[in-house]
């Protein structure tokens, strides 16, 4: 009898030794199966990360920059452009209109005409007539192409492109940086720039835009028609993919002290 009990105590003993080894077998494989789709995920993270910074690197990449010369030496610049090359390919003006304003004040500019407003002994003081443009340069690999701006535009209200005007908001004066929210019968305008060539070209062959915006005096002081751009977008041939950033984001500081550096002020008191 107590060997039987016994026996049937050991055969108990070991079905409970076997289910606990089952279990935890299986408890075991469904880690390991969990380990194995953790680290597949894993995988194709490292691959898809992996082809995106290749897609990076070969991309092409836009970068935009609010350059702001003097008149007289936008003048003398475009000048020297127009003499040497025949075309002002590299200095873009994208408006008929604002072309046409430019062709009547630039010889001006270029005879020392015309390159100050205001009064030194007026409370606004003096400033210096500049001209608003933005360089487009490609860092990036590959050529980028299909390049095109968005953009806001406005005519001036007076004929004479020497004379000027302001965009008024509670009877105060929009300094151009503000003007990209100004909706008041300023219009929509997306206009092409020049393919760019990309850093894998030979240096000789590689290029940049520079698109004329608007002629200034000060910050808030506007002549002829004004371009304000908003964005850029460019085709990635690495990708298929139209791509698209914003132009102020990073240059507002940059073209904000630029304009107000213009205004000199007063020299009477």
């Amino acid at each position: 009898m107590q060997l039987d009990t016994t026996t049937k105590i050991v055969g108990l003993i070991s079905t409970i030794v076997g289910v606990m080894i089952s279990v935890a077998g299986y408890y075991t494989n469904l880690k390991l199966q969990s380990l194995e789709t953790r680290l597949k995920t894993l995988d194709e993270v490292d691959k898809g990360m992996d082809i995106s910074k290749k897609e990076y690197d070969l991309s092409p990449r836009l970068t935009t920059e609010f350059l702001i010369p003097l008149a007289r030496s936008f003048a003398a610049e475009y000048n020297d452009e127009l003499k040497r090359t025949g075309t002002n390919s590299r200095i873009a003006i994208p408006m008929s209109a604002l072309s046409e304003e430019l062709q009547v004040t630039m010889p001006n500019w270029a005879n020392r005409k015309g390159l100050m407003t205001g009064n030194a002994c007026e409370s606004e003081g003096l400033k210096a007539r500049q001209i608003i443009t933005l360089v487009i340069k490609n860092i990036g690999q590959t050529d980028a192409s299909d390049i095109t701006i968005k953009a806001l535009y406005k005519s001036s209200p007076h004929k004479s492109p020497a004379q000027s005007w302001q965009e008024m908001s509670n009877n105060k004066a929009i300094p151009y940086y503000d003007l990209r929210s100004s909706n008041d019968g300023w219009k929509s305008i997306t206009f092409p720039v020049s393919d760019l060539r990309g850093q894998s070209s030979p240096e000789s062959s590689r290029n940049e835009a520079q698109i004329v915006l608007a002629s200034v005096s000060g910050a808030a002081t506007l002549f002829g028609t004004i371009i304000v751009p908003i964005e850029i977008s460019w085709k990635n041939r690495i990708t298929n993919k139209q791509e698209s950033q914003s132009i102020f984001k990073s240059e507002l500081s940059h073209l904000r002290f630029s304009l107000l550096g213009a205004e000199i002020g007063t020299a009477c008191n």
